[in-house]
């Protein structure tokens, strides 16, 4: 038996070591694919949670905005007819930079951002329904007798960020 291979070897030499050559070469070629995927899913989970905390950050923002501004709200007096001017630009600049590396992330995750900005985007909007035209586009103008809706608008605006904050904190 042992002549058998001894022979066979020999004969064939040139053969199993290109055989063993060749199985090299693919194993190393599979296991550096593998090593590829890996970190490109790795890659993918850090860019995912660095827009999710990205985003979460300036909906934290938004809603602190929003929680001052109500603050102010209600320390005026409701009983004075002056206007105040409140800026028309949206704090959403990160939101709209992201809009397109959304797809990283999970949908469940998607879904509450998108809710959440959907809500301060509707808020926005209804400002501008309530407010008084002014030459300036950067700005609206809304009456203080109007304090009252404001409030309630804001409250709203915040209790549906903090839903959404939550949802993206319990792990979505």
């Amino acid at each position: 038996m042992i002549e058998y291979v001894e022979c066979f070897l020999r004969n064939y030499q040139t053969l199993v070591v290109g055989l063993l050559g060749f199985i090299g070469v693919i194993s190393t070629l599979i296991f550096n694919a593998w090593m590829s995927r890996n970190e490109e899913k790795r890659g993918r989970r850090n860019k995912a949670k660095s827009i999710k905390m990205a985003l979460v950050s300036e909906l934290h923002l938004i809603r602190e905005a929003i929680n001052n501004a109500n603050k102010s709200l209600k320390e005026k007096s409701n009983d004075t007819n002056d206007s105040r001017l409140i800026p028309n630009t949206p704090l959403d600049n990160l939101f709209r930079a992201l809009m397109g590396e959304l797809t990283v992330l999970e949908p469940n995750t998607v879904s509450a951002i998108l809710n959440a900005y959907l809500s301060y985007e509707t808020y926005l909007h209804s400002l501008t329904l309530i407010a008084t035209p002014i030459s300036n586009p950067n700005y609206i103008c809304i009456s203080e007798s109007l304090n009252a809706q404001m409030i309630s608008m804001n409250e709203g605006l915040i209790k549906s960020l903090d839903e959404e904050l939550k949802k993206l904190s319990d792990g979505g």
